[in-house]
């Protein structure tokens, strides 16, 4: 028996239906242009609908992430500011699932945002970006893995810190890493290797806004005032609302 050769066919209206949706970059516009006028088949729209649905999107610290909602990448950079400015709506992170449930970032720092409070539900963001893992970015893989650890059962603090390091070295624009690793540094008794892992990442960071403030706790906790006052006072400068700016120049100051 001769096998049946199965043509499907689409009408112009179809195909419109699945073209890829127009960008607001005009030269995105233009390169989406020019392949339907390359006569692209109706099969091969329909898989590049799919394939751009996600995309890199830069988060605020100017690494790629693969995300198909701008809402996405908004609540993961407010979550961020939340994070450094120790404001009371770190909950925003949660938002980022709702709006791609699928990005390895947002579930992550989901999972980690519920670790200590709901240990069901984070596993369920863990999850999620675990099974999204390969289609993740770099940075977005860096930042699993040591969160992930962090949040696990048999975490040793040496280990977790020594993955944040390694992180930062790939990644030193991260702020919210580097804060991970400043509490981490803190329970441990550590200021010494924390205030090598700031000046580590100091050169890339020098007008954001909070690093400074971070500079400044590990002076601080090593009694070098008067290099924990200058720090402040530059973070201060740049962003009057860096709490441990406002923290560190009124403890340098009564020495």
């Amino acid at each position: 028996m001769t096998p049946r050769k199965i043509q499907i066919s689409l009408s112009p209206s179809s195909f419109d239906r699945l073209s890829l949706k127009t960008s607001s970059n005009p030269q995105e516009r233009q390169n989406c242009s020019r392949r339907k006028a390359a006569n692209f088949q109706p099969e091969e729209a329909l898989f590049s609908r799919f394939e751009m649905e996600k995309k890199l999107r830069c988060v605020r610290w100017g690494y790629e992430v693969n995300a198909s909602s701008d809402d996405c990448i908004d609540a993961i950079d407010s979550y961020f500011h939340q994070v450094l400015s120790y404001g009371r709506n770190r909950k925003v992170i949660l938002e980022a699932p709702l709006h791609d449930k699928d990005c390895v970032l947002g579930n992550i720092l989901a999972a980690h945002y519920l670790s200590s409070s709901d240990h069901s539900r984070a596993k369920s963001y863990l999850e999620a970006a675990s099974s999204n893992l390969e289609q993740s970015t770099p940075y977005e893989k860096a930042v699993f893995e040591a969160v992930s650890y962090l949040i696990s059962v048999d975490m040793d603090d040496d280990l977790a810190y020594e993955m944040h390091t390694e992180l930062l070295k790939r990644f030193p624009k991260d702020l919210v890493s580097l804060k991970r690793a400043q509490i981490l540094s803190f329970y441990m008794g550590q200021p010494g290797p924390f205030l090598g892992l700031v000046h580590q990442v100091l050169p890339v960071n020098q007008e954001e806004s909070y690093v400074h403030g971070i500079l400044a706790f590990p002076l601080l906790e090593l009694g070098r005032m008067e290099e924990a006052a200058a720090a402040s006072r530059k973070g201060y400068e740049i962003n009057k609302e860096d709490a441990w700016a406002h923290h560190c120049v009124s403890v340098s100051n009564k020495f």
